[in-house]
């Protein structure tokens, strides 16, 4: 019986209000309730011109830098969410039976320019250091060819997916705020176990001739083929490997089947 009571009370606020947002319905905390949709334009209209002056103050490395909305390049879609909002009850009974109990309070609808991307942009430039991934350099000194593995270098950048968030989450709501810029540390530098490990393993490739046969034909896979294959801190790069003997099928003229190597003791199988 609750059911069809319910649903009784929402036909009977569909007809009530035909023409209008549903009571309960609120835009960023603004009332629609009982507005014809151009009523509801107008009151828009007049909260989005005083949003877009709402400043967002955004912390990078202790650094503050301050923006308005609308210098962010934030424009409020006015139209696209008054129809949002006169939706709630006719689109969907779910979204009415909330606003008539505990009002539904809805996000703007807004777009946003190249403004912003600027901005992040410009903030990471500032605290933006490149990380440098381990890597392997190969000399000859006289006949001999050595091998030297490197360390690399860690680095750090800007978090700016979370950053657009958080300052998104304020649009949607129009009003300003601060936010912080997450640093995120990027950390590929070997440790001196892991370097020593893997200037260990680099000799042994480097020293190390595979020879493929099919048939009358043969082909060699050097070391430092082999070494291009290793994958930092430890392991090989599978898709480099699966792209190499893929290339081979194609040489030898048949389908590639089980495209990885396996090492083990110095031996790949």
């Amino acid at each position: 019986f609750l059911a069809i009571e319910l649903l009784v009370i929402l036909l009977g606020v569909g007809v009530y209000f035909g023409d209008r947002v549903w009571p309960g319905v609120r835009v960023a905390g603004v009332n629609l309730g009982g507005r014809k949709r151009e009523e509801a334009i107008a009151v828009l209209t007049n909260r989005a011109l005083a949003a877009g002056q709402e400043q967002v103050k955004v912390e990078v490395n202790s650094e503050e830098t301050s923006k308005s909305l609308a210098d962010l390049g934030f424009v409020y879609e006015i139209e696209k969410t008054v129809d949002a909002a006169m939706g709630v009850g006719r689109m969907h009974f779910v979204s009415g039976l909330k606003a008539i109990l505990g009002g539904e309070n809805l996000a703007w609808e807004y777009s946003v320019g190249q403004r912003l991307t600027l901005l992040i942009e410009d903030l990471a430039d500032q605290v933006d250091i490149p990380a440098i991934e381990p890597s392997l350099e190969v000399k000859t000194i006289g006949v001999k060819k050595v091998v030297e593995a490197l360390p690399g270098n860690n680095g750090q950048e800007l978090d700016r997916s979370k950053l657009i968030d958080d300052i998104e989450k304020l649009v949607e709501q129009g009003k300003g705020g601060k936010v912080m810029g997450r640093i995120v540390a990027i950390t590929p530098k070997l440790t001196e176990e892991e370097l020593a490990a893997n200037q260990e393993r680099a000799e042994k490739l480097l020293t190390t001739k595979i020879t493929s046969k099919l048939g009358f034909e043969q082909w060699v896979l050097d070391g430092e083929t082999l070494l291009s294959f290793m994958a930092f801190p430890a392991g090989y790069e599978e898709v480099k490997i699966a792209d190499w003997i893929a290339g081979l099928a194609k040489t030898a003229n048949r389908e590639p089947q089980n495209a990885l190597f396996n090492f083990a003791s110095g031996k790949v199988t």
